[in-house]
């Protein structure tokens, strides 16, 4: 049955609200939603009636927050507190979504996960579509969750336990044969719940506070929030710069500060190192919620994590402003820092050797292996740029009718997938005498790191390889935050799935390429670049496994999830 799903907001944010719905058509085409709003109310009906009865069936509830809709007598104070009250009671689940810049601290949903990702509001994106698109992903991933086979509770594991890697899982369902699960991994799992409650006695019975530590010994009664870095996008990311240059804070639990003070924030270099902090503002207090009154954001757009992995709040007189934190810790209030032990010069060693600050630079900031090819900037990035290419160029060969141009784009396809150096061997089938040769200029540096592993270079791990490889190396690195264990786990099991669909669409250029052209223009070669560019799009976008419902995450919502690794949690000082 379809989830019925309200969405509750200002007329003046109607344009907003149609992008949105143009977004969720494929969910309603799926038939996973029926989406209703008050433009839906037929002509002589009773409207207010019309929308408490569907507000009242709705099983989950957008707010869809700005400005206009907190000013909004009914729609804050009316459907948004028929939504909480349904939230509360379990009858229903609220989505926060922003709009727009809004401060919505203290708001009665202000403590349920918003979208887009880390609440960044949509029209604060570089690209609306990307932010719309990541807010139709995060509600799909909640669709998955409220079916039954989801809401199976997992146990609890260790934050020293690794990453599983598995080998690649079969295709979706939408391509090929749907998944078998064997009784194997359900037999894990019982032990691993057994050894977990074992654990838990031990854990309780000696009191060994310290393995619920989540940095620095310090005990989570002193959490109070999180730190974390985003992206504006407001500037070309391919020279490491619009990436990671805004910061925000939320916190919690935060008393007013004295009469005559207010509370600073600041990004810290690393330990060790001689830089100049970075004054961040003033942090805004309400109902005992801390954050900055908007996220900072780099001048430059230079990418703070590749300087900054430290932050502290002080209170000091609000006259004059303090150019630096103050030397003297009495006035030191909160700070956190990313782990950073044990210390690698520049970041340059054996990947299990690497802190957890060194993983998130590589992929987030800057990787020693791509800058040896001129390519500035972290995995992340080109893991996304990347798969975004091979979408475009397949979407440009759908429906061509030039040989040439279609052999051209699909060994630009194959050329970022293995690489320039394994190109060669993608060709061997070709047709002959054809002009299977690449069009794109800039393939010699883009391609040097390519997506997948080749066997002819085993010195060069593909990028959907290294990152993984970080994953698993990041969850044992000392001081690794839960939440960084979790989206690891989550991330890892995904690539499995991203990677078995590259291998189809590298096995589907292939064939297309060793068609004469005859073939690669009619039928045959129109079906397989279809079905191609189906593929890639899953690739860059998602699924929905047809038959259990299930969410497939694709590279866009994964770069978002590896963007999100880059949290610091705050404990008072």
């Amino acid at each position: 049955m379809a989830i019925k799903i309200f969405c509750c907001y200002a007329h003046e944010d109607e344009e907003l609200l149609n992008k949105l719905k143009v977004q969720l058509r494929p969910l309603e085409r799926e038939s996973l939603i029926e989406l209703w709003h008050d433009r839906d109310i037929s002509a002589g009906t009773e409207w207010e009636h019309e929308i408490d009865a569907h507000l009242a069936a709705a099983d989950i509830i957008l707010l869809l927050v700005s400005p206009d809709f907190m000013n909004s007598n009914y729609c804050y104070g009316i459907e948004m507190k028929q939504a909480i009250d349904r939230h509360n009671a379990g009858e229903a689940r609220v989505i926060p979504i922003l709009l727009r810049p809004t401060d919505w601290q203290g708001a009665p949903f202000d403590k349920l996960q918003a979208l887009p990702t880390n609440a960044e509001p949509i029209t604060c994106w570089r690209n609306r579509d990307n932010a719309f698109l990541d807010v139709e992903q995060g509600i799909r991933k909640d669709i998955q969750q409220m079916t039954p086979k989801s809401e199976v509770p997992v146990p609890l594991e260790r934050a020293t336990e690794p990453v599983p890697v598995s080998k690649p899982i079969a295709l979706p369902d939408f391509l090929q044969h749907s998944r078998k699960k064997g009784l194997r991994q359900h037999k894990r799992r019982g032990v691993r719940i057994v050894l977990i409650a074992l654990l838990m006695v031990v854990v309780v019975s000696s009191g060994l506070v310290a393995l619920f530590v989540s940095r620095g010994g310090s005990p989570t009664v002193n959490m109070v929030g999180h730190a974390f870095f985003t992206s504006s996008g407001a500037a070309p990311g391919a020279n490491n710069m619009g990436i990671n240059d805004r910061f925000q804070v939320n916190l919690s639990n935060v008393p007013l500060p004295q009469a005559g003070n207010s509370y600073y924030a600041w990004l810290l270099p690393d330990l060790n190192q001689e830089a100049s902090p970075r004054a961040l503002g003033t942090l805004m207090v309400t109902n005992g919620v801390a954050s900055l009154p908007s996220p900072y954001v780099d001048p430059q757009h230079d990418n703070l994590l590749s300087y900054f992995s430290r932050f502290l709040v002080t209170e000091e007189p609000k006259s004059p402003v303090p150019l630096n934190p103050s030397l003297d810790k009495g006035t030191w209030r909160y700070d956190a820092e990313i782990p950073q032990n044990p210390p690698a010069k520049d970041c340059v060693a054996v990947i299990n050797q690497l802190n957890d600050l060194c993983h998130l630079r590589h992929l987030l900031s800057g990787d020693p292996k791509l800058a040896q090819v001129n390519l500035p900037g972290g995995l992340n990035y080109w893991f996304l740029h990347n798969v975004k290419e091979i979408q475009k160029w397949a979407g440009e060969i759908v429906d061509r009718n030039d040989p040439v141009g279609i052999r051209h784009k699909l060994v630009d396809i194959l050329s970022l997938l293995d690489g320039m150096h394994c190109i060669a061997q993608d060709l061997l089938p070709a047709a002959p005498g054809r002009e299977n040769t690449p069009d794109d200029g800039t393939l010699m540096k883009v391609a040097a790191i390519p997506l997948l592993d080749c066997s002819l270079t085993l010195n060069v791990t593909g990028c959907l390889s290294h990152i993984h490889h970080h994953l698993n190396a990041m969850v044992l690195s000392p001081g690794v935050l839960q939440e960084q264990v979790t989206l690891a786990k989550d991330i890892s099991t995904e690539f499995n799935t991203i990677n078995a669909w590259l291998r189809q669409v590298q096995q589907d250029a292939r064939q297309l390429v060793a068609m004469d052209d005859p073939h690669l223009v009619l039928a045959e070669g129109k079906r397989l670049r279809s079905e191609m560019e189906t593929l890639v799009g899953a690739v860059l976008n998602g699924s929905i496994d047809p038959n259990t419902g299930t969410a497939e995450n694709g590279v866009a919502r994964i770069a978002a999830q590896i963007q999100q690794l880059a949290i610091m949690d705050v404990t008072r000082y």
